[in-house]
C-alpha cells in the first residue's frame, strides 16, 4: 500500500498569487480536479438532505474564505427544556432557513443568517435524526412512526404520512428520484409520493434497521441490524440484490456513501478497540496484508451493481465510544476523506503503513487522510506524521493548536465544502497547553479542524469549551452542513453558524 504525504509541497507557488498558473496548479492537487458525476451542478446555496447529494457523500461547491469566525449560536433548549438535538441530526439549509428536530418532537426553523426562529412545529413523536428538503417542502421523520411533510415557508403540515406500524423513524429521509424514501426502525423502506404523502411501495428487510439509506443509479441502499446490506429499486420497491452478512455487531446511527461504483458501510465491531489499545495483540495483525481478519475491519466496499465484496482497503479500524466509525466523506474529484491515525503522543516513533495504522504507538490520535478507492487504496495524509509538531500548528495568531487530531476512540465525522474539508470532533477535543506541552494539563472543548486542499494547512475554528465532564462534552455525531457561504453544526442543544470573517 502506496502513503504518500500531502502537506508543503505547494505552499510557496499557491501563496505567490501566481494568477492562472497557480489556479491551474491547484486544481492538480488531489481532491480539486475535475468533478465526478455526481457533483455536478450542485447548488451551493442549500444543504438540502443528510449528507448533501443522494448518495450521502457530504459534499458542496460552497467557498468560504478563511479566516473563520462564529456568526451565531442558539441554544434550543433556552426555549424549552424538553428541545434536546439528538447526536444523529445534522442541520439542513434552504430558503434561507436551517431545518432541524427534537427529541421532544418540536421542527425548528431558523434564520440561516440571524439564527432567529422563524417557526416551529411539534410532531407526534421523537425527531431523531434529519429532516429533507424539496420544492418548498421540508420532510421530517418521527418516532410516532409518521414522516410530515411541512410548508418550507410557514411551517404549516401539508400531509402526514404513517406507516401503520410500532416502530418509528429513528433514521434520516431520503430523496430521490423525485419521491421521498423512509425506513422505519422495523426495517420496511417506504417509498412516498411528496406531492400528496401517499404511499407508492415498501420493502421489507425482515431485521431492525437503524442506518439511513442512501441512493445511486436507480438504487437504494442500507444496512440492516443483521449485518446485511440491502440493494432496493428505487422505481419499485424490488430487491436488487443482499448481501452476505458482514463482520461486526450494529449499523446503527450512520449511512452508506456510494462513490465511484461502491457501497462504503462502516460496521462497529467492539473487539476492534481491544485490539488498537492492545500493544501486544496490535502487533500480531497489524502486518497482515489485505484485512483478512475480519476483527480488524470496519469498512467495507460492496459492487454497487452486485452486492459482491470488493477487495479491502487500508482503513483506520479503531471503534467509537458511540458504535460504528462515521463514513468517509468525497471531495469533489471522488476521493474518500476518512479519519486516519497519527501518534501524536510519542514524536520519536516511526510511522508505518501496516494493517491500516499509520503507527506502532498502540496509543494514537487520529487525522485525516485522503484515498483513492479506484487505485488500489492509495492513502495521502493531510498531516506528515513524522513527528507531532506538524500535528500541533499554530493559528493566525500564533496560539499553539492541536489541530486535526484528537483521541483516538472519540466520533468525528467530516464534510468537504469546495476546498475546505470539515471535521468536528463529537466528544472531546485536546487542546495542549501553551508550547504544545503539558498534555495533562489540558481540558477539553467540541472544536472543528478545517483543512484547505488548496493552501495546504489546516485553520482551527473553536466551537465551545467545556471542562471535562460538562453536558456540552458529548452529544453530537452530525457533520457540518454547509450552504450560501456559511458552514452550521450542532454541539449538543446548540446550533453554530462559522463563516468567513471577512464576508461583506
Amino acid at each position: 500500500m502506496k502513503v504518500a504525504s500531502f502537506g508543503l509541497t505547494m505552499v510557496a507557488l499557491l501563496g505567490t498569487g501566481l494568477g492562472a498558473a497557480a489556479a491551474q496548479a491547484a486544481a492538480a492537487l488531489p481532491g480539486l480536479s475535475e468533478p465526478i458525476e455526481i457533483h455536478k451542478g450542485l447548488s451551493d446555496k442549500e444543504w438540502p438532505q443528510l449528507g448533501n447529494t443522494p448518495q450521502r457523500t457530504g459534499y458542496s461547491p460552497v467557498k468560504i474564505a478563511p479566516p473563520f469566525e462564529e456568526k451565531w449560536r442558539v441554544c434550543l433548549s433556552d426555549f424549552e427544556v424538553g428541545n434536546n438535538i439528538l447526536r444523529t441530526v445534522q442541520p439542513i439549509v434552504a430558503e434561507g432557513k436551517v431545518y432541524l428536530g427534537c427529541k421532544n418532537g418540536r421542527l425548528f426553523a431558523l434564520d440561516a443568517r440571524s439564527g432567529a426562529v422563524e417557526w416551529t412545529y411539534v410532531a407526534g413523536g421523537a425527531i431523531c435524526h434529519t429532516a429533507a428538503y424539496a420544492e418548498g417542502k421540508v420532510f421530517a421523520p418521527a418516532m410516532d412512526g409518521c414522516v410530515y411533510a411541512l410548508g418550507a415557508g410557514s411551517g404549516a403540515e401539508v400531509w402526514r404520512f404513517s406507516n401503520g406500524r410500532r416502530y418509528g423513524f429513528s433514521t434520516a429521509v431520503l430523496l430521490a428520484e423525485d419521491r421521498v424514501l423512509a425506513v422505519d426502525r422495523g426495517g420496511r423502506l417506504f417509498c412516498i409520493n411528496p406531492a400528496d404523502g401517499e404511499e407508492v411501495w415498501h420493502y421489507d428487510a425482515a431485521a431492525p434497521v437503524d442506518q439511513s439509506p442512501a441512493y445511486d443509479d436507480g438504487t437504494v441502499f442500507f444496512a440492516d441490524e443483521h449485518m446485511r446490506v440491502h440493494a432496493v429499486e428505487a422505481a419499485t420497491g424490488k430487491r436488487v440484490w443482499v448481501s452476505k452478512k458482514l463482520p461486526g455487531l450494529t449499523f446503527h446511527q450512520f449511512w452508506p456513501v456510494v462513490v465511484c461504483g461502491a457501497v462504503i458501510v462502516r460496521p462497529y465491531n467492539g473487539a476492534a478497540s481491544d485490539v488498537a489499545w492492545s500493544s501486544d495483540r496490535y502487533r500480531r495483525y497489524r502486518d497482515r496484508a489485505g484485512w483478512k481478519d475480519p476483527v480488524t475491519q470496519t469498512l467495507v466496499l460492496l459492487d454497487e451493481k452486485t452486492g459482491e465484496e470488493w477487495p479491502a482497503v487500508e482503513h483506520y479500524d479503531i471503534g467509537m465510544m458511540s458504535g460504528p466509525p462515521p463514513p468517509p466523506a468525497v471531495t469533489r474529484d471522488g476521493l474518500l476523506v476518512s479519519r486516519w491515525t497519527g501518534g501524536y503522543l510519542d514524536p520519536k516513533d516511526k510511522h508505518v503503513p501496516g494493517g491500516g495504522q499509520l503507527t506502532s504507538s498502540p496509543w494514537n490520535g487520529h487525522i485525516w487522510a485522503l484515498q483513492d478507492i479506484r487505485n488500489q487504496g492509495e492513502v495521502i495524509t493531510l498531516l506528515e506524521p513524522d513527528y507531532v509538531g506538524h500535528a500541533v500548528g499554530r493559528d493566525e495568531l500564533g496560539k499553539v493548536i492541536a489541530v486535526g487530531i484528537g483521541p483516538p476512540d472519540e466520533t468525528t465525522v467530516n464534510s468537504v465544502l469546495g476546498d475546505l474539508v470539515t471535521s468536528i470532533i463529537s466528544m472531546g477535543w485536546r487542546n495542549y497547553g501553551e508550547g504544545g506541552k503539558g498534555l495533562l494539563r489540558t481540558h477539553y472543548s467540541r472544536a472543528h479542524g478545517i483543512y484547505s486542499l488548496e493552501g495546504q494547512r489546516w485553520h482551527w475554528e473553536g466551537i465551545s469549551e467545556a471542562s471535562m465532564w460538562a453536558n456540552t462534552f458529548s452529544g453530537g455525531v452530525s457533520a457540518v452542513s454547509g450552504a450560501d457561504g456559511r458552514f452550521y453544526n450542532v454541539s449538543y442543544n446548540w446550533v453554530q453558524c462559522h463563516g468567513s470573517a471577512n464576508e461583506e
